[in-house]
C-alpha cells in the first residue's frame, strides 16, 4: 500500500527498488572482489540506497535536536542491537568469523570504525545517521525556493568526498570516526535524490522511456564502472577513477529507480522493500549459512557455471533473510505501540 501522508509517506516504487537492490547486495557479497559482477554491483548499489533515502526526504521543519533524536532512535538503536547480535554469532561460530578477544579492538571496531564483526553490513546505519545530519544542515541553510539551488552544494560535497580520500590513510583506524568519511561521500547522493523528487515528477515518466532507460543505464554502469574503473566500495571510501565513478554510480541510482517504477505493482517486492533495513543487516549471516550448507563437496550447485553460482546461492540467503526482516519489523511495531500506550501518572494525584 502506497500511503502519502505527512506522518508515514510510502512510495511503492521506492520499496520495490530497495527490494531489488537487496538481492544485488547479497549477490555482491557472494562473489570475489575481482569478479566483474562484483565491480558492477559495487559501482552503485550502496549509492542507490542513499539516493532513495534522499528521494524520500522531506524539507526539514522541526528543530535539530528533535530531528537528532528521531534519527538516533531509528538508526543507532538498531545498530547497537545488531552489533550485539553479531557478537553472539561470533561466540557461536568463532572458527568462521573474525574473532578477537582484545577489548580495545572491540571498542575501536564498534565505536570508531562502526563496522561490527560478523554483521559488518550494519555500517550503513551509523553512516546514514551522520549523512542525514549533514543533509539536515544543508537543507536548513537552503533558501527553499528552487531545488536547483542544491546542485552547487551537491557538486561541492561530491568533489570534497573524493578529494578528502587522498589525504586519509587506507587503514580503517586512520579513517574518520563513525563512518563520517563514507557519510560525506553519500551526501551528494542524498541531495541528488532530494532534488529529483522535488523537480523530476518521476511518477509521470512514460513507460516507453522507462523501458529504454532500463536497457541503457546498466550498459552505462558496465562501461564506466567495470571497463573504465577499478575497485569501488563506498564503505571504505574507495572510488577509483573519479569521472567513471560518478558516471557509473549516478546511472546505477537512476536504473534502480527506473526498475522500481516499472515493477511498482509487484506488491511482494514492495513488501520486502518496506523491511529492507533488518534484511540488509542480517543477510551476511544467512549467506554464510547457505554457503556452508549448499556449497559442500558433491553439491549439484558446483556443477553449474561459475558465473551462475553467486546468483543461485543468493536466492535462499535472500529468502531466509526476509522472514527475519518481517519479524524484526513486527517486534519494533509492538514496542513502539507499547511505548505510546504506556501508563502516564495523573498530575496532582494522591500523595499517599
Amino acid at each position: 500500500m502506497n500511503r502519502n501522508t505527512p506522518s508515514a509517506p510510502r512510495l511503492a516504487f521506492v520499496d520495490v527498488a530497495k527490494a531489488l537492490l537487496l538481492y544485488l547486495v547479497v549477490v555482491g557479497h557472494a562473489v570475489g572482489a575481482e569478479d566483474p559482477v562484483f565491480r558492477f554491483i559495487f559501482a552503485f548499489h550502496m549509492h542507490a540506497f542513499f539516493f532513495l533515502s534522499g528521494f524520500c526526504t522531506r524539507r526539514p521543519t522541526g528543530n535539530f535536536s528533535r530531528y537528532l533524536g528521531r534519527k538516533a532512535a531509528s538508526l543507532l538503536i538498531p545498530y547497537v542491537l545488531f552489533s550485539l547480535l553479531g557478537l553472539g554469532i561470533m561466540e557461536l561460530f568463532p572458527a568462521d568469523w573474525k574473532y578477537y578477544s582484545d577489548a580495545h579492538d572491540y571498542l575501536m571496531r564498534y565505536l570508531y570504525v562502526a563496522q561490527p564483526y560478523a554483521l559488518g553490513s550494519v555500517w550503513f546505519l551509523p553512516c546514514l545517521f551522520v549523512a542525514s545530519l549533514m543533509l539536515f544542515c544543508v537543507l536548513r541553510s537552503w533558501n527553499g525556493k528552487d531545488a536547483w539551488g542544491l546542485v552547487a552544494p551537491m557538486l561541492f560535497f561530491g568533489w570534497l568526498a573524493v578529494t578528502l580520500y587522498d589525504y586519509i590513510g587506507a587503514d580503517q583506524y586512520e579513517c574518520l570516526p563513525f563512518k563520517t568519511d563514507s557519510a560525506l561521500a553519500a551526501l551528494p547522493f542524498l541531495l541528488l535524490g532530494f532534488i529529483l523528487r522535488e523537480k523530476g515528477q518521476v511518477e509521470r515518466w512514460k513507460t516507453p522511456w522507462l523501458l529504454a532507460a532500463a536497457g541503457i543505464l546498466p550498459l552505462i554502469v558496465w562501461f564506466a564502472g567495470v571497463r573504465h574503473n577499478g575497485y569501488v566500495n563506498l564503505c571504505g571510501c574507495y572510488f577509483g577513477n573519479r569521472l567513471p565513478y560518478y558516471v557509473a554510480s549516478v546511472a546505477g541510482c537512476l536504473w534502480a529507480l527506473v526498475l522500481g517504477l516499472l515493477l511498482r505493482r509487484v506488491r511482494f517486492l514492495a513488501w520486502i522493500g518496506r523491511h529492507s533495513l533488518p534484511i540488509f543487516a542480517i543477510h551476511s549471516f544467512f549467506l554464510w549459512a547457505c554457503q556452508k550448507l549448499l556449497l559442500v563437496p558433491g553439491s549439484p550447485l558446483l556443477s553449474l557455471p561459475a558465473f551462475c553460482i553467486p546468483f543461485v546461492i543468493a536466492l535462499p540467503a535472500y529468502a531466509a533473510s526476509v522472514p527475519f526482516g518481517w519479524a524484526w519489523a513486527r517486534c519494533e511495531a509492538l514496542l513502539r505501540r507499547a511505548w505510546k500506550n504506556r501508563a502516564v501518572p495523573a498530575k496532582g494525584g494522591d500523595p499517599a
